[in-house]
């Protein structure tokens, strides 16, 4: 009864401008948390919710390449030793060994799989087939229809639920389209992609956030200029995390790591 007082909830005061000031990484973490709960519980409602805040989300996709397989970030700074790799979480692991640690900064849950397809963004391959997979096209997230039409999977015939849906539809095809920009790509099992450098300005808030497969554990960390780690997110989940504050306007390094044994792939965003 609760989640559906919340799913009810959203659905009312989310179309409002106020909704609007929350930010797209927020945005995308929450609707993907209500997803999750929506297909954990079988609840269409909640798949509305989800879908009410994702809305158009994702509006233009950037092409953003990343450095494959690049080395720890702490052994990239100037006179980088033992000291610096203990500061590192990433930096002793090997790849797709041992178990994250628990989060330092910034949060996210794994979302489970879409109804029908068994994925955020795809359905995790088998590891037999990784080879063939991973030169695929990356897959995208899941979009707002992608959710609606799973609230619709989950309550065949409910008069109420396809009019909510039709409701949402309209509502959508008559806003404007100005989502935050988005990049696509694919990790390896083990891999490491490293995005550099990313300019911030000083004194505004800076966000990461990355969304991969259902099942798979993407871990988050962000460098400052001088390999220091001002931020993670390595809890063991598929979707990830990161906000901080730089004093001054500087230029940062996004480094994801895929913990799990496939290769999967992933959304990124960026303020």
């Amino acid at each position: 009864m609760t989640r559906i007082l919340i799913a009810c909830l959203a659905l009312a005061i989310l179309p409002l401008p106020a909704a609007a000031q929350d930010s797209a990484a927020r945005r995308a973490e929450l609707s993907a948390r209500l997803y999750e709960l929506a297909l954990e519980d079988r609840d269409p409602l909640l798949a509305i919710a989800a879908a009410r805040i994702r809305g158009e989300l994702f509006g233009q996709r950037i092409a953003r390449e990343p450095e494959r397989d690049a080395p720890p970030m702490a052994a990239l700074a100037p006179g980088a030793g033992a000291a610096s790799r203990m500061a590192d979480p990433m930096a002793e692991a090997a790849p797709g060994e041992g178990t994250a640690p628990a989060p330092q900064a910034g949060q996210g849950d794994a979302p489970s799989a879409k109804a029908g397809e068994g994925a955020m963004t795809g359905a995790s391959p088998a590891p037999a087939d990784e080879a063939a997979t991973q030169d695929a096209a990356p897959a995208g997230p899941v979009s707002a229809e992608d959710m609606l039409d799973t609230a619709l999977a989950l309550a065949p015939g409910d008069p109420l639920i396809a009019g909510l849906v039709e409701d949402q539809r309209a509502m959508r095809t008559k806003g404007v389209v100005s989502g935050q920009v988005y990049s696509i790509s694919r990790i390896r099992a083990g891999g490491r992609d490293t995005y550099r450098p990313l300019e911030y300005e000083g004194n505004s808030y800076a966000e990461v956030y990355v969304e991969g497969q259902s099942g798979v554990d993407l871990n988050l960390m962000v460098y400052d200029s001088a390999g220091r780690v001002v931020c993670t997110d390595t809890d063991i989940s598929a979707i990830a995390y990161c906000g901080w504050r730089p004093a001054t306007q500087e230029v940062f390094s996004v480094v994801i790591l895929n913990r799990g044994a496939t290769v999967t792939s992933y959304t990124l965003i960026t303020n």
